[in-house]
């Protein structure tokens, strides 16, 4: 499943990495019952898709809301601009009009504008997985 995993698959592999932080698999996993460590594993490292029993806990676990992994693989948000935030529940996960004629001025200017900001959110947190930059590199006083 690795390399054919579809991206928002990945996005969440990814972000359940984020949440299990410096932390090993064991050390989060040690003690709780109901979850293969194998199941976990596999999901995180792309090997294998867990059914959706096992999906809830591992939702659990990580401190999702319940049901926020099919909710993220049936909107059709682009796999980018999904955060922890949509998945612990703090931010509802949109459902994208296929057209701009479906928005009305205010609501399209609305969603370009959380687009945006969603979309800066999510480049600053890759930037800080990849170290981040210094102020030096932002180009200041050019």
């Amino acid at each position: 499943m690795s390399n054919q995993v579809e991206p928002t698959r990945r996005r969440l592999i990814a972000l359940a990495r984020t949440e299990r932080g410096s932390r090993t698999r064991n050390e989060v996993w040690a003690g709780i019952e109901g979850l293969a460590f194998n199941t976990y594993a596999n999901f995180e490292s792309g090997k294998s898709w867990p059914r959706s029993s096992s999906l809830r806990r591992i939702e659990e676990v990580l401190g999702w809301k319940t049901g926020a992994i099919d909710e993220a693989l049936a909107s059709d948000m682009e796999p980018a601009l999904i955060t922890v935030a949509h998945m612990r529940g703090s931010e509802p996960f949109v459902v994208s009009t296929s057209s701009i004629q479906g928005y009305s001025d205010s609501d399209l200017l609305h969603e370009m504008m959380r687009r945006a900001a969603a979309r800066e959110r999510y480049d600053l947190a890759a930037s800080d997985e990849l170290g981040g930059i210094s102020k030096g590199d932002v180009g200041e006083g050019s």
